[in-house]
């Protein structure tokens, strides 16, 4: 207050003339928020002195400034942003606000005369602009839609919105709406929509430019991309509903399709996934089984939706019989059981058009035979059953082969069936019956052998035993020796026999010559254990008496190896015996030679044979 007081003073004081009044010639115009400077252009003459400078705000004091005192007075609403410049005293203003519109005045005191420049300022806001696509489906008629919305938010009319195409301004596309700001009444909003009739080919992804015009003279330009779609529509597709391809044969289903954005083309078998692209999409189908028959689908879809279609795929071709391409031509071994009452044959096959299947018998007409035939139709596949009662297999002009036909508009394919009779099962037996008896039979004789060649270990075979089972034996190496000793030794045995029983003519001597027969066991026993025994009863009782030759038992077959030379010498020893017999019996008789050499030779008859002693004794008694 003292400084205001200071300032009336001195310019009370100095106040001369008249006050000179500077309009502006223009009007300051500044956004709201920013810094502004008001230009005052205030240059005294050079005879004058500035006493005092105030800047007034509509008629109210903002800035003093007394230049002489160098003293500055602000008042407190623009003391941290106000200022005035130290040359050409303009103000400077930071943060203007929309209350800071308006006149302002300089008033200016000097040595002369007073000054009064005036400015005017105008405080704008430039409103805030976006712009909102609207989705928009093309569904091919010819009303307009709204494509796009331009917002222009707070700000200061007059301004203006438009829609440009690049550098093309769209014309009659729509008028904005204006409305009060809500924040702040001083300001306005305004929306613009963009409307046309949508295109989908034309504006799906095109880019227009929303221009504002503020109230500032400055021009704001905001993008937006427009969502005009449009349904996917398959353009290119099979013409045909149904497809034949014989088999080896191949195809390509070629599907397009149009829509906004592009669609994904995907082709599908049944609900398998084949394969897909953009807008387009193409798939080889080739015949190579019957499996690859069925309905082909493409399927193009986008944002909007998807479009389908679909084609049957049918594969024919020649019947195929089922399990015939692993059999040897295509022939199937049947063993006929006899037991059953029919023989069941089946034949499947998997072509088409379904085979018609036929059955034919070698040489016969099938309808003459009893038979039962039915058809199964399964997966795809045909297949036929066929009983023939079985007698038509047995007898001298049984069937042997049946044959199965599949036939189509493609070709023929067949099965053969050879039936085989199996043998009956009475001859079987028969045969396994005799096989069990020669094995029988050559287990006893294993057996009997055991045996014999037990005793013989054991000593305990006979004479008789071993004359008829051992005429022949085999020695070490193997070869076959025959037992000419044996019967030479048993010859004269007989005969030293004979010519006792005839000398002595006593029943007593029979009986033991019969008992020696009958006991071969005792008498080897005997022969072993009683040589001297013998040889004295000879010498007492009988001096001249020939000697009895010994009796040389072959070695058995298991000891004759290494004893080679043991069994030549009792070979030798047996002929020196032999000799000294016949010289002895020579000396006896004369007559007797006759008789002891036809008894012998009637003994070389049967001995070998198998003759027992008895039988000897009984050709005999004739003769006595």
């Amino acid at each position: 207050m003292f400084l205001t007081a200071v300032f009336v003073v001195v310019l009370a004081l100095t106040k001369q003339g008249l006050t000179q009044v500077v309009d502006g010639d223009e009007k300051i115009v500044q956004e709201v928020g920013s810094t502004v400077t008001i230009d005052a252009n205030f240059i005294p003459e050079e005879s004058e002195v500035i006493i005092s400078l105030i800047w007034k705000h509509e008629g109210k004091d903002i800035v003093m400034f007394a230049p002489a005192l160098n003293i500055t007075t602000y008042q407190d609403d623009y003391k941290f942003r106000a200022l005035i410049g130290a040359e050409n005293y303009n103000l400077m203003l930071d943060g203007i606000e929309f209350s800071d519109s308006g006149e302002y005045v300089l008033s200016a005191v000097t040595t002369k005369q007073s000054y009064e420049i005036k400015r005017t300022l105008e405080v704008l806001a430039s409103p805030v602009v976006s712009t909102r696509p609207i989705q928009v489906t093309d569904d091919g008629s010819e009303t307009e839609q709204v494509l796009a919305e331009c917002i222009a938010k707070g700000g200061s009319s007059p301004f203006t919105i438009e829609w440009y195409d690049g550098d093309l301004l769209l014309a009659d596309t729509g008028s904005s709406t204006d409305s009060e700001n809500a924040a702040n009444p001083l300001l306005i909003d305004s929306v613009l929509q963009l409307r046309m009739v949508p295109e989908a080919s034309r504006d799906y992804g095109r880019e227009l430019t929303c221009v504002v015009n503020d109230a500032l003279g400055r021009r704001i330009a905001e993008d937006v991309t427009l969502e005009v779609t449009a349904y996917p529509m398959i353009t290119k597709f099979p013409k045909s509903k149904t497809i034949t391809l014989v088999k080896e044969e191949s195809r390509v289903l070629t599907c397009k399709a149009t829509g906004v954005p592009e669609p994904t083309v995907t082709w599908y078998k049944e609900e398998d996934k084949l394969q897909s692209g953009v807008g387009e999409s193409r798939i080889e189908v080739t015949a190579n089984d019957y499996t690859d028959s069925g309905t082909y689908r493409c399927v193009a879809s986008n944002v909007e939706g998807k479009d389908q279609k679909e084609v049957e795929i049918s594969v024919q071709g020649p019947p195929m019989i089922i399990g015939a391409d692993v059999l040897e031509n295509g022939t199937v071994a049947y063993i006929l059981d006899a037991d059953d009452e029919y023989v069941r044959l089946l034949c499947a096959s998997n072509a088409y058009p379904e085979p018609v299947i036929e059955w034919t018998v070698e040489g016969a007409n099938l309808t003459e035979f009893q038979r039962e035939h039915h058809i199964e139709f399964s997966d795809g596949s045909t297949t036929s059953f066929l009983n023939i009662s079985t007698k038509h297999f047995i007898g001298p002009q049984s069937v042997t082969k049946v044959i199965c036909k599949a036939k189509n508009a493609h070709g023929v394919a067949q099965k053969s069936f050879e039936i085989t009779v199996p043998i009956v099962p009475a001859n079987i037996g028969l045969i396994v019956g005799v096989v069990v008896a020669l094995v029988l039979i050559v287990l006893i004789i294993v057996v009997i052998t055991y045996l014999v060649v037990s005793k013989r270990n054991q000593g305990t075979i006979t004479k008789s035993e071993e004359s008829g089972i051992f005429g022949w034996s085999t020695c070490c190496a193997g070869s076959k020796v025959k037992s000419k000793e044996l019967k030479e030794e048993d010859d004269t045995v007989t005969v030293e026999h004979v010519k006792e029983v005839n000398e002595e003519g006593t029943q007593e001597e029979k009986q033991k010559l019969t008992q020696a027969e009958e006991e071969p066991a005792k008498e080897e026993e005997e022969s072993k254990g009683g040589e001297e025994t013998e040889e004295k009863d000879e010498l007492t009782n009988e001096e001249e008496k020939p000697k009895k030759s010994k009796r040389k038992i072959p070695l058995p077959m298991q000891c004759c190896k290494g004893k080679k030379k043991e069994q030549k010498a009792n070979q030798e020893e047996g002929e020196n015996n032999d000799a000294e017999v016949e010289e002895e019996s020579g000396k006896e008789t004369g007559n007797g030679d006759t008789k002891t050499t036809d008894d012998k030779q009637e003994v070389d008859r049967d001995s070998g044979k198998g003759d027992t002693l008895d039988k000897v004794l009984e050709e005999e008694k004739p003769e006595k």
